[in-house]
């Protein structure tokens, strides 16, 4: 049973302007606003501009049979096929793309026509490597994510020999597994050159990710999990302390905190993991995995000491959809599982 903490937490500068972008739009445009694709992987966000008037949509095919009237591009980025597509329906591009983003499109561009080969470290079906790759020559452009996939890259020796390789990365990509795939391209004996497109942002959290602390009321039985999920991780990724210890966090400081016990469940829902005021000062974010009560004594202190709180009945109906999709092979449409989120949200309430 423990609380575990995570340093870093809140949207990136790229998916913040994005997000700022669209509300500026929703706010100030008299024409119908709509994004490309979600602007955030953010429920709450998404439902709050769904009620201002925008609505994400999934394609180009989806703009044909609306009104016309503005487009934002996400963070994530598209290809140069995408924006011509959309103004060619007769619609108003506002570009939200991340300029960390954009500096890779430029990348890709610019030696994809000086004849190098285009090499993605990333995501293939991820959004930003999609957008990516549509700014290179199809034919010179490769995605790869693992080592096996690095192993098994080849390409046909260039006009000189050698051919000429350039490296980009998805910019949320792992910083110790771009670097172990670049290892196993520079030893293939191409002309390289490699651009870490990586952003700041994802390698301070993943360097911040190192510091997770679990806080457990048996620092043995913490240690035991921390072993494991490090042994795994391959570094020293979770701290084990004692449950008292959270007064040794640095003050000044605001974390997110996962509640992981029983503690608080019905009908105990006045006892809470750590009672101390001090403790609910450093939070910033507090998710107790309890989803009965609705709002348990956890979430509450977190709210009193001005974080936001959320509980896990989410968690809860997610695990039996996942489980329903495994067994049957079918697939629970989303707004079905608002819909019965919402349902039981209302009946614990009633409660």
């Amino acid at each position: 049973m423990h609380v575990t903490l995570a340093k870093s937490a809140g949207f990136c500068f790229g998916v913040k302007r994005a997000v700022d972008q669209v509300y500026q739009e929703a706010e100030h445009s008299r024409m119908p606003v709509y994004t490309f694709g979600p602007i955030i992987h953010n429920e709450t966000v998404v439902k709050d501009l769904e009620e201002k008037g925008v609505y994400a949509i999934g394609g180009i095919e989806e703009l044909k049979h609306l009104p016309k009237g503005i487009v934002v591009i996400r963070s994530h980025g598209v290809s140069k096929e995408i924006y011509e597509k959309i103004a060619a329906e007769g619609f108003r591009i506002v570009d939200a793309t991340c300029p960390f983003v954009l500096k890779i499109h430029r990348f890709a561009e610019d030696y994809s026509k000086k004849g190098y080969h285009i090499l993605i470290i990333g995501n293939a079906s991820h959004p930003e490597v999609e957008g990516i790759k549509g700014w290179s020559d199809p034919a010179g452009t490769t995605v790869l994510q693992t080592a096996e996939e690095a192993r098994n890259f080849k390409l046909p020796e260039g006009e000189n020999g050698r051919p000429n390789v350039c490296i980009v990365s998805q910019t949320t990509f792992n910083y110790n597994k771009f670097q172990e795939l670049v290892e196993i391209i520079e030893k293939k004996g191409y002309d390289i050159i490699v651009l870490n497109t990586i952003c700041n942002a994802t390698e301070e959290r993943q360097k911040e990710a190192a510091e997770i602390l679990m806080l457990n009321r048996s620092v043995e039985k913490a240690e035991l999990v921390a072993e494991e999920v490090n042994g795994i991780a391959g570094k020293r990724l979770v701290r084990a302390m004692p449950l008292e210890a959270f007064d040794r966090l640095p003050k000044g400081e605001k974390y997110l905190a996962v509640q992981a016990t029983n503690v608080g469940m019905f009908p105990h829902t006045e006892d809470v993991i750590i009672r101390e005021d001090a403790f609910y000062e450093r939070i910033h974010t507090g998710y107790d995995l309890i989803f009965n009560p609705a709002d348990t004594r956890f979430m509450q202190m977190v709210r009193t000491h001005g974080g936001r709180a959320f509980g896990g009945m989410k968690m809860l109906l997610y695990q039996g959809i996942i489980a329903y999709e495994l067994w049957t092979g079918e697939t629970v449409d989303k707004e079905l599982a608002e819909e019965i989120y919402d349902r039981l949200t209302s009946r614990l309430a009633a409660e």
